[in-house]
């Protein structure tokens, strides 16, 4: 993102970027089955 896309967005136009992804497997509700628990970690794209 440049300076001038972030001044057209205006100064609390905030904007995302993933940084990190983890995939925990478990058996959460103990039906045998290993159920997938996602944790998405974002930063504001600027201080990424």
């Amino acid at each position: 993102m440049n300076q001038e896309e972030i001044e057209y967005n205006g100064e609390d136009a905030y904007t995302y970027a993933l940084s990190q992804k983890d995939i925990i497997y478990a058996d959460i509700n103990k039906d045998g089955k290993k159920d997938a628990i996602v944790s998405l970690y974002y930063c504001e794209e600027l201080n990424c």
